[in-house]
């Protein structure tokens, strides 16, 4: 049997650092908290890595969210189009950046 995840409304999200792209200093990134997960011998929290026009998209509905709880990737994230939208543009040297409080 393999780990329950939980995946919050993404108005109960919390980003936990913020930083911006090594490969693009004009793209602030943020480490978002999605949700949850509890296994056998652990439990702790999902965590995705997102640009800030992805995050803000998301939470004003421009944007929709399908939940992967059974994936790797635990979000996908579509435009008005249902294209796949990438969570942040560059995936190799994502983010230099600091922690925020909790």
């Amino acid at each position: 049997m393999g780990s329950i995840k939980y995946i919050f409304d993404p108005k109960n999200w919390r980003i936990v650092l913020e930083g911006i792209s090594k490969k693009d200093p004009n793209e602030t990134i943020y480490k978002v908290i999605v949700g949850e997960y509890d296994d056998v011998l652990s439990t702790g929290e999902l965590c995705e890595f997102m640009s800030k026009e992805v995050y803000d998209k998301i939470l004003d509905g421009s944007y929709e969210l399908i939940k992967n709880p059974y994936c790797v990737q635990t979000i996908t994230v579509l435009d008005k189009e249902k294209n796949i939208v990438p969570l942040y543009r560059d995936k190799i040297d994502v983010i230099v950046g600091k922690q925020r409080s909790r």
